[in-house]
């Protein structure tokens, strides 16, 4: 930037112009009373023509250190300050995926400054993701990601301005989600399980019917059900709440949830809990009061291995049990809002995307008219 690029007053405030961005922009230093007035030990003093020359032309140089400060940061910088501050305040998931981002921008763009991002730059890490085998609906939510990472830099004065970061154009996903049939399948699978299997086997067996009934009536994630325990169900008013269980996992909106439980969950969950033992603490407990699963990850690939056996394939163990949630309770009539409300989504586009029109029944629908 050049100093002495002539100051001028717009709007009650003395201004220059930073030619450093396109387009340029004017920078404002400070009122023109400020710079008019000055305190002293007397009380206010008009400054003279030189003075306010002086206060001003420092003021200025103040600023262009700031700019060319910010504009030597790094997005190597700007990735270490963002995930600081996700880490504390952002579930240890979401953290996680944020750091995934950050490692796959610097292993394919590497370092460079905050505000030197591009086309041909996203071009390279977008190119680096689909070489690693992601679906466009994952790279696109690594590109929200890294803008959200540029916003934070602008927001706390790392960049000057946070550059564009252009979305892909992704057709709405869809979530595949279980049929009547597949929920059936799996039921009489998991009894027969129980019934024929070894003895020594039998709480692993349980905590599989467990998982499959809270996850086909309530649609609750992974994570929620690997920590949810026996205190946080209220059986008379038919509620499940979801709160963090002291570790260092929390639930996705950070705060306490409550979902509702239907008359079905209630009977099961009421001859469940007055057989278990008492050292039980968790709704799938190892049998120790500590979590069967203690991850998530390790809930889905229990999932999986129970799918295999069956033979049901292509849809998503856990995600599949919220879409059939979603599409179920569409089908029965219940309102879009009433769904979103149910699987606790922010966004209605996001539960839209559960209900599976595969299983849907149009013939009913248009039979209406």
């Amino acid at each position: 930037m050049n100093s002495r690029k002539p100051l001028s007053v717009r709007d009650d405030h003395w201004v220059f112009r930073d030619y450093t961005t396109k387009p340029a922009r004017l920078i404002r230093l400070c009122r023109t009373e400020e710079a008019d007035w000055k305190t002293t030990s007397k009380g206010k003093r008009k400054r003279t023509g030189q003075e306010r020359s002086f206060f001003l032309e420092r003021l200025k140089e103040e600023k262009v250190q700031e700019i060319q400060a910010r504009s030597k940061a790094g997005i190597e910088d700007l990735f270490r300050d963002w995930l600081d501050l996700a880490k504390s305040t952002r579930s240890p998931r979401t953290a996680e995926s944020y750091e995934t981002t950050a490692r796959y921008y610097l292993d394919a763009v590497g370092d460079h400054p905050g505000d030197a991002y591009d086309g041909r730059k996203q071009k390279i890490f977008v190119d680096a993701l689909r070489f690693r085998g992601l679906a466009d609906h994952s790279i696109q939510a690594h590109l929200r990601q890294l803008k959200a990472c540029f916003r934070h830099g602008e927001r706390v004065g790392l960049i000057d301005r946070a550059p564009l970061v252009e979305p892909l154009r992704v057709a709405d996903r869809e979530i595949t989600a279980f049929s009547q049939d597949d929920l059936d399948r799996i039921g009489r699978h998991l009894e027969n399980r129980l019934k024929t299997g070894p003895p020594f086997r039998r709480r692993f067996y349980l905590n599989h019917i467990r998982g499959h009934m809270m996850l086909s009536w309530t649609g609750i994630r992974a994570g929620e059900l690997c920590h949810l325990k026996l205190q946080d169900i209220h059986l008379e008013d038919r509620l499940i709440t979801i709160v963090p269980d002291g570790s260092d996992w929390a639930p996705k909106s950070r705060r306490v949830d409550r979902v509702p439980m239907s008359v079905v969950l209630q009977r099961f969950l009421i001859t469940d809990i007055n057989e278990r033992p008492d050292r039980d603490v968790y709704y799938l407990d190892a049998g120790t009061g500590s979590p069967a699963y203690p991850k998530r990850d390790q809930l889905t690939q229990a999932w999986k291995r129970i799918l295999g056996r069956i033979g049901i394939e292509g849809v998503k163990p856990i995600h599949g049990y919220r879409a059939s949630l979603a599409t179920r309770l569409i089908k029965a009539g219940v309102g879009i809002v009433e769904v979103q409300k149910i699987l606790r989504h922010q966004q209605i586009q996001t539960t839209r995307q559960y209900v599976d029109s595969i299983h849907l029944d149009l013939h009913r629908a248009v039979d209406v008219l």
